[in-house]
């Protein structure tokens, strides 16, 4: 297939509802989408970002993992930008889907506080004005988590991402839902919160015990003071403990500010996380595909196999440079992994007709034509190799 890659600068993204997607007129990069709580009692907007939405379709259909942004009024458009540069142009971070949860409409220092100061904060004292965090999350994985995996296909992958108050939280989910996700993004997070009472558990609970792993990257920029502290003072008891089954990594920007961090934090996480999602695309096998597939499986705990377009994308190549049987083992992984597909019969049945087996050829042929009966183009190629035998 034809792949150029297309630039979305990042803070020039413009967010349009679904109604607008038949205009060709109009960039779209998110679905706008309200769900009713009925664990906050409220009405919450979320921000739905699929690779579907952009210009590339190899990815309709596919399951991906998800990103949950808190925050997502300000960050949801830089972040699914980039992820569309990344994943669909040039192929370094995996396809996945962004959800952005809206805080700011609401009251977010409520939303993402785990815990009520004694003292209160900021002049405002009093119960309803913060400690809503493990409601907040019980929003998420009750109402938002079901929405999401009922209305697209998604791998059982989930992230987490939080700046500022919306880091606390995502530490906070890790420490006490730690199963609920599998990779939390902490940028510059407010850990100082509430005399740094998110830490105290967090020195025994971290020792994970879920079966899989848990990925953490946190971050703070130039803020100083009790911010640095705090994040300073988890990186020194991860170093220490050394938790089981979590993986971390802490930077600081100490030339970003707090509000000018988020954009290369999230970048910098995604890909710590993601350092190597696809094998080199020229001096690949069929074989050495299988197996890069095979330990993101096992690094990230579910069964990754190597995509559709990117195996026919190697294999048409190799043919094309007269490398048949390597061609050919190329098309077999598509036909093993991907048994529903018409496309990866054809692409099969069409190496080994250069071969010249055409008695294989027409049992690809063949298969593709049961899987895709309205497709006059295969019967055509059945007719034409059965006429030449």
């Amino acid at each position: 297939m034809g792949l150029s890659p297309i630039f979305f600068p990042l803070l020039l993204i413009v967010l349009f509802s679904h109604a607008q997607h038949n205009d060709s007129s109009r960039l779209v990069i998110a679905d706008i989408v309200t769900i009713h709580s009925k664990v906050l009692n409220d009405d919450r907007k979320i921000q739905i970002y699929t690779p579907a939405l952009s210009n590339w379709n190899q990815f309709q259909g596919q399951p991906l993992p998800v990103l949950y942004l808190l925050d997502g009024d300000a960050l949801t458009g830089v972040v699914a930008s980039e992820l569309n540069y990344l994943s669909t142009s040039y192929y370094i971070l995996p396809p996945m889907i962004v959800v952005g949860i809206s805080n700011y409409d609401h009251d977010r220092l409520h939303d993402l506080t785990p815990s009520i100061p004694k003292d209160g904060f900021g002049g405002v004292t009093g119960k309803d004005a913060f400690g809503g965090a493990d409601k907040f999350i019980e929003f998420i994985s009750t109402e938002i988590f079901p929405y999401i995996e009922s209305h697209y296909k998604t791998e059982p992958f989930r992230i987490l991402a939080g700046h500022s108050m919306g880091g606390l939280l995502a530490f906070h989910c890790l420490v006490n839902h730690p199963s609920l996700f599998n990779a939390y993004i902490a940028i510059s997070p407010s850990l100082w919160w509430d005399s740094s009472r998110v830490l105290r558990p967090a020195d025994t609970q971290l020792n994970l015990s879920t079966g899989k792993s848990r990925f953490l990257f946190f971050t703070d920029a130039n803020e100083g003071g009790n911010m640095h502290l705090a994040v300073q003072s988890l990186d020194s008891m991860l170093v220490q403990k050394h938790p089981s089954g979590l993986s971390y990594k802490y930077i600081r920007y100490p030339e970003e500010s707090h509000g000018s961090e988020p954009i290369k934090a999230i970048d910098d996480a995604l890909n710590w996380l993601y350092p190597n999602w696809f094998p080199g695309i020229e001096d690949s096998t069929a074989f050495s595909v299988e197996q890069h597939f095979s330990s993101l499986s096992a690094k990230y705990g579910y069964t990754i196999a190597p995509p559709e377009w990117f195996v026919a994308t190697r294999g048409l190549r190799i043919l094309n440079n007269g490398r048949i049987d390597d061609a050919i083992a190329f098309f077999q992984l598509n036909a093993e992994h991907y048994p529903a597909s018409a496309e990866a019969f054809v692409h099969l049945g069409d190496a080994f007709l250069k071969k010249n087996d055409k008695t294989k050829a027409i049992e690809c042929y063949k298969k593709a034509a049961k899987l895709s009966p309205e497709d006059k183009k295969i019967e055509q190629k059945i007719a034409a190799t059965e006429h030449s035998l």
